[in-house]
């Protein structure tokens, strides 16, 4: 109970003010006692000594027209100033009770930080000023992302207070964005129906409000996706523009992950390791609405196709065979492509034209891939652009044509005026043998050709369709020195025509034919001629076809010799049978004679 030092002044009604020599110290470690003029003690007031600042306020954004103050300390008061100068703002404060006030400004605060806020405690302790954050700016329109109904999602201004309603303004929602990234989600159970217009405005602290965002509810249930083939090494396809494609395996409802389809739904997932053949991949194409389609499949076709069978080639073209379907890539030896075709989808056959065409020996190869990307073995061809030799034709009487050609090659048989008539393919002896059809008459011109297997043609031989010579005689036997009447037919027409007698060839006579090929000549049949049979033959000088007939020739009839007796006896005994002997061996050596001759 010392008195502390220092002095005191009187302020003048009932007030006084004491100044310590040596401050005293935070807390209550000094009492004042009022001591009348008569010497009596009041009771002592404690001394309460406060150094602390008061926390300083907090003020949220506003729009400058009232300014919110919250979490001032109890006693304490707070005020408000330019932030610059420090000169007080003019306007009335409220106490709202709790710590908080409200301050109206005389004039409404400009846009940005240019007040601040004190507060101040009974001790006259001044807390740090806080900044009155000034915001007339309304925040920008949320953005909605599509929605099903079970929920709407989408961003906003951070720390926005997002409200959703429905047409008739009914609020949905009310919730807060995120101080961080301005995510905001709303779930609602039951989901909101199809065809819901649901609008969204966000509204920031200084309660300025956006322009409004909608968006319109859609459970309506995307296509599955379309799945192309797959070796396991992707999988691929086509979807709605911008869905998620979640893949799995059927049989297992593994996840094998996701894919995004780009602007125009194409879509691709590639697997290292490849999936393993056999595999089922289900697809479900999910959408920005949440809503989920049908699973769509595909079976992993590892398997590599066979090789292509490809035919003989002259270069003009490559041709053949492979998997049906197959996408078949033909290819020179430096690698350069020569052609891309697709197989058949039924015979897998292929054709590839070349103008102009490959050169000879050249080597072309060839792959097969098939719709999942499995690529077949190699198979090649050397083109063959040499033209083979012309064929060997036997000599034809216009029914089948016969004879020998490049072994396997294709033989074709033309008529006159170029009609196909016939073809037929050489064994590997050469030897080929055609049926005409229609058979060819006696002196019909025809042309024969060779296509080798590689489609090489040779040079078409003409031949002429033997002529059917018919030969009649007027009497099929005569003695020598007589005539016979010969016609023949089936001869050219307006031809010389030669008739012969054979054995030993004699011509006989060399006449024309008419415009039938027919000739009718009478020959006389030398005397000379053995007796025996002969055969007369006729022959077209210019078709050179021939024809005959049987001869019977017969020698002349011969009268008996006699021998006259003159003034003599007659032969009779040995002397007689040895002149009737010599008689007969000069009639022999006579008929020998004229044989020989």
């Amino acid at each position: 109970e010392e008195p502390i030092e220092g002095e005191w002044e009187n302020e003048g009604g009932g007030k006084w003010t004491f100044t310590p020599t040596t401050p005293l110290p935070e807390g209550e470690t000094a009492e004042v006692v009022v001591t009348d003029p008569a010497g009596n003690e009041s009771e002592a007031a404690p001394v309460v000594v406060d150094t602390t600042k008061p926390d300083a306020a907090v003020v949220p954004p506003t729009k400058g027209e009232v300014v919110e103050v919250e979490g001032v300390e109890e006693g304490a008061t707070p005020s408000i100033r330019d932030k610059e100068t420090e000169e007080p703002i003019e306007g009335e404060w409220e106490n709202e009770g709790g710590g908080k006030w409200t301050f109206t400004p005389t004039t409404p605060l400009p846009e940005g930080e240019t007040a601040e806020v004190v507060v101040t405690d009974p001790a006259g302790n001044e807390s740090e000023p806080t900044p009155v954050p000034v915001d007339r700016t309304a925040p920008d329109a949320p953005v909605l992302n599509p929605t099903n109904g079970s929920a709407i999602t989408g961003t906003a201004e951070k720390d926005s207070t997002v409200v959703l309603t429905d047409p008739a303004g009914t609020v949905l929602c009310t919730v807060l964005a995120h101080a961080v990234t301005g995510e905001f989600r709303c779930a609602f159970d039951p989901a909101l129906e199809h065809g819901l217009t649901v609008t969204a405005v966000a509204v920031d602290a200084a309660r300025n409000v956006s322009d409004p965002a909608s968006v319109i509810v859609d459970t309506t249930v995307p296509p599955a996706p379309k799945l192309r083939p797959t070796n396991g090494t992707v999988v691929s396809g086509t979807t709605l523009p911008g869905a998620t494609v979640v893949l799995s395996v059927v049989t297992t409802g593994k996840s094998l992950g996701s894919a995004v389809a780009n602007a125009s739904g194409e879509f691709s997932a590639p697997f290292d390791p490849a999936l393993a053949d056999g595999t089922v991949v289900g697809a479900i194409a999910v959408v920005a609405t949440g809503n989920r389609s049908e699973q769509s499949m595909v079976i992993v076709d590892a398997v590599r196709p066979d090789a292509p069978v490809l035919k003989p080639s002259n270069g003009t073209h490559v041709s053949g065979t492979a998997e049906p379907a197959t996408t078949v890539t033909l290819t020179a030896p430096d690698g350069n492509v020569l052609c891309v075709v697709t197989a058949n989808a039924r015979t897998g056959e292929f054709r590839c034209g070349f103008d102009p065409a490959l050169a000879d020996g050249l080597v072309v190869t060839a792959v097969a891939t098939d719709a999942a990307g499995n690529v077949s073995d190699p198979a090649s061809v050397t083109v063959d652009a040499v033209s083979p030799e012309p064929p060997k034709v036997d000599e034809t009487e216009g029914e089948t044509i016969t004879g020998c050609a490049e072994a396997g090659g294709t033989v074709n048989v033309y008529d006159s005026e170029g009609n196909l008539i016939g073809t037929g393919t050489a064994d590997e002896d050469c030897r080929f043998e055609i049926v005409l059809r229609p058979p060819q008459g006696p002196g019909s011109e025809i042309e024969i050709e060779v296509v080798d297997e590689a489609g090489n043609v040779s040079e078409r031989i003409r031949i002429t369709v033997k002529r059917q010579v018919v030969v009649t005689l007027s009497a099929d036997q005569v003695t020598a020195g007589d005539s016979v009447t010969v016609t023949a037919t089936g001869l050219a027409g307006n031809e010389s025509a030669e008739v012969w007698l054979h054995s030993t060839p004699v011509r006989l006579v060399t006449a024309l034919t008419d415009a039938d090929g027919s000739v009718q000549v009478t020959v006389t049949v030398p005397a000379d001629v053995t007796a025996g049979e002969h055969t007369v033959v006729v022959k077209g000088l210019e078709s050179r076809a021939e024809g005959s007939a049987p001869l019977r020739v017969t020698a002349p009839v011969v009268s008996p010799v006699v021998l006259a007796i003159t003034g003599g006896e007659a032969l009779t005994g040995l002397a007689g049978a040895a002149a009737l002997l010599l008689l007969g061996a000069v009639l022999l050596r006579v008929r020998r004679r004229r044989q020989e001759s």
